[in-house]
Order: structure tokens, then sequence, then C-alpha cells
């Protein structure tokens, strides 16, 4: 963390930081890894008069190998790959699942599509990190570049009082970038998971227990400073 903070002095002191840098500083193996339950970057713009176009870029899970999805203050739904899901609610396992929330439960799950990723990728950081990272970096800034569009047509729609509207194309452009990170995390994961097995290996646990004990989180950086 004291190299992150030096580093983020740094760079206040040389020039106002973008949001592709903050992104890049959240997704730094020292900061994210298996400890982290999501990635977050809120984009902060002076002058902005509509409270609902306020972004909070969002990472399912630890964005070291997860993309940030652009969601608006209006946005008004989320896909249900990104919704609640019973392994991480506290003791819905130990029940059945509920007639009326069983094709939420049936839809993928964002976040353990996102740690498999990751825990494949951390296994071999020097192999499979540079590829994934690349990909996460691109598909953002596809986005970043679409937010002026879409922003202008939600803003034109809010000043003639069509807020629904309004929310509907922030909703649907979120919804959009959500489903196509969906399917990058995919294609990455299968990818990734077959050549793992092919040049690697299966490796089996040799702990009774999965759970870690402080010392041997997953993470990405080959090199910690407290190592």
């Amino acid at each position: 963390m004291v190299l992150i903070e030096r580093q983020l002095r740094e760079m206040t002191v040389r020039s106002k930081l973008t949001l592709r840098e903050i992104m890049d500083i959240v997704r730094n193996p020292l900061m994210s890894g298996d400890q982290n339950g999501y990635g977050q970057v809120a984009h902060l713009r002076s002058g902005l008069t509509q409270p609902d176009l306020n972004i909070i870029w969002v990472a399912a899970t630890g964005s070291i190998t997860t993309p940030f999805v652009p969601y608006w203050i209006g946005t008004q739904q989320v896909l249900p790959e990104y919704g609640k899901h019973r392994y991480l609610s506290s003791r819905e396992a130990e029940f059945f699942v509920s007639r009326d929330f069983q094709i939420q439960e049936a839809s993928d799950f964002a976040y353990i599509i996102f740690k498999r990723l990751m825990y494949y990728t951390c296994d071999q950081p020097q192999k499979f990190l540079p590829e994934v990272t690349e990909a996460m970096v691109a598909f953002e800034n596809e986005s970043i570049n679409r937010i002026p569009e879409i922003e202008s047509t939600a803003r034109s729609l809010f000043e003639v009082h069509a807020s629904d509207l309004a929310r509907r194309v922030l909703t649907d452009y979120s919804t959009l970038r959500a489903r196509d990170a969906l399917q990058l995390g995919k294609a990455l994961l299968g990818s990734i998971e077959v050549r793992h097995r092919l040049l690697f290996g299966y490796r089996a646990p040799k702990l009774p227990t999965m759970n870690s004990h402080g010392n041997d989180l997953v993470q990405c950086a080959t090199h910690l400073p407290w190592e």
C-alpha cells in the first residue's frame, strides 16, 4: 500500500489523474487480488448538473482480472448474472432454493466466472496476466470512448423532461456492457483454463481446508513488498 500511496502522490503532483489512470491503479496487482470482493472507481466530474449522470465503474470481483462496467446513478436495473446469488448471501446455502428465486439462481454468476479467471491467471501470472490485462483495458477504453455519446443522448432527454427515456438509455448501455463483459470473461476463462491444464497440469490441494491462513492469499503480484 505504501508503494501505491507514493505513486498516487507523485501522479497528483504531476497532473490531474485521468479515469484510465485510476482504473490502472485499482487494478495494480499490489492492490487487487482475492481479498477484494469487487473493484470500484467513482468517476468524479465538476459541473455535472444532472445527478443521474454520475458514474460508478464496477468490477464484479477483484479488478485484477475483471473489467470495470459503467453504471450511472440513473441506471434502473442490472442483469441477473450480476444480481444476488446464494454464494455471497449469508446462510442461504443452508436451505433449498425457493421456486420464486430459482430462475435468478439458475443464471450465470459473474462473480464466479471472474473468480475462476483470477485463480487460473494468478497461478501463472507471468504467462497469463499480460493478455488478461490487455483485454480488460481494451474493453474499458471502448466503454470510455462511448460515454460522451450515451450521455449526450440522455442529457437531451432529461432537458425535455423525458426522464424515464433518459434513464432507459443509460440502463441499456450499462446492460450491454455488462453482457459484453461476461462474454469476455467466459472467452478468456475458456482459453486460459485449457492452456493452463495443458502447460502446467492439475495441482491437487494438500490441506484439508481451502481457507487461507493470511500468508497464502491468491495474488497476481509475483514480488510482494512484505515478503
